[in-house]
């Protein structure tokens, strides 16, 4: 795959910081970036936008690709994205537990990760946001990345006069990975899938989940 962003591995190596939006369980071509520029912008000040990575992931199930979707309340895409409440009338935190053991239940790291992702999600945060940033705090924790997040006090249609790569929008279910992955091993599935959420990599690869990501940043410097 290509990189959809022209010249993005070259951008990341002087950029300053990068502003990106905030996921849930974000997708792997978050944290590479994040490897690469350790001072991140988090966007708080755009309206919320649906079917992206703010409410879903993608983890490796046992026949197929599984999309884990957050329901919000009626009317969240005419509001900022702190203020969108999670609708919890459904029981989608106990069906997103159960899809995420049964894809990863037999994974090498299960049992050092699920019990952290089980407490956040059943703490039932009201907004989105909120929970979103608990579990981007501890991923980062778990791939021992020093990450620095700021965030938006102002909205910008655009950053191409800073120094700031803006990636907005740019990491998105129905758009190109940015980076090329190298194959790890995956409990599912004949092929290998990439660029799947920060879920998958943990469980199958644990500690080596920063060396996986230092690896993809080199494989990707002349890209």
């Amino acid at each position: 795959m290509q990189n959809h962003i022209p010249s993005l591995s070259k951008r990341l190596k002087t950029a300053k910081a990068v502003v990106l939006d905030l996921h849930y369980f974000p997708p792997l071509d978050f944290f590479a970036v994040c490897e690469q520029i350790p001072h991140i912008y988090i966007e708080r000040q755009a309206h919320y936008i649906k079917q992206s990575y703010t409410n879903r992931c993608r983890i490796r199930g046992v026949n197929k690709i599984l999309d884990l979707s957050v329901p919000v309340e009626r009317g969240s895409q005419r509001k900022c994205l702190p203020e969108v409440a999670i609708a919890y009338q459904e029981a989608w935190v106990a069906q997103h537990l159960h899809s995420i053991r049964s894809a990863y239940g037999n994974t090498p790291f299960f049992i050092y990760y699920y019990d952290y992702f089980e407490r956040i999600l059943q703490q039932k945060p009201k907004h989105l946001f909120e929970l979103n940033l608990e579990i981007l705090t501890n991923c980062l924790k778990f791939v021992n990345l020093d990450i620095k997040i700021n965030f938006t006090e102002k909205f910008y249609t655009d950053y191409e006069s800073t120094d700031m790569i803006d990636l907005r929008t740019q990491i998105h279910p129905k758009k190109t990975a940015i980076f090329k992955y190298p194959a790890y091993t995956q409990i599912f599935g004949n092929e290998f899938a990439q660029n799947l959420s920060i879920l998958d990599l943990l469980f199958n690869q644990g500690t080596q989940a920063k060396q996986y990501l230092q690896d993809v940043a080199k494989s990707n410097a002349h890209a």
